[in-house]
């Protein structure tokens, strides 16, 4: 590996790190959340209720999701549903309290990310975003996994 594709691997690994801690520190820590605990809201949020959906967009196990929910659950953020179709699967739905914490969440993550991009040109912006588009596409092929997104242009 050229020693540049080292440097490459290094800075995604040094702010993967970052992000990470910044986005539990910043955004979610004073809701009592994580951001993979985050995911299933924003998920319920654009229509996607059962487990079974979530794990589409997710490398988490069902049984994992499960938790998540359940945990959000007794937090009063979601709650739970018989399908309709299929009376063993659940449907989930964010509370009043889900959609008010939800809301708080995208606002300070919103806030969070302007000041991140503040010193980044619009140009530079889109550059960035496609040079990741097409790092995402070739880990995805790479690694056979297909994490779908509603909007891959975001």
């Amino acid at each position: 590996m050229p020693n540049t594709d080292m440097h490459i691997v290094r800075h995604i690994y040094i702010i993967k790190i970052l992000l990470e801690k910044g986005a539990n520190d910043l955004i979610y820590k004073g809701f009592n959340l994580t951001e993979s605990s985050f995911i299933p809201m924003k998920l319920i949020d654009e229509g996607v209720d059962t487990i079974f959906e979530m794990k589409k967009y997710s490398t988490e196990s069902s049984a994992s999701l499960t938790q998540k929910m359940n945990n959000l659950e007794k937090l009063g953020l979601v709650t739970r549903h018989i399908n309709k179709d299929d009376k063993r699967k659940w449907n989930f739905k964010l509370s009043p309290q889900g959609k008010k914490i939800l809301k708080k969440v995208l606002d300070k993550n919103k806030k969070v990310l302007d000041n991140l991009f503040k010193e980044f040109s619009k140009k530079e912006k889109e550059a960035f975003n496609k040079l990741l588009q097409k790092l995402q596409t070739r880990l995805q092929d790479s690694m056979q996994i297909n994490l779908s997104c509603k909007d891959n242009n975001k």
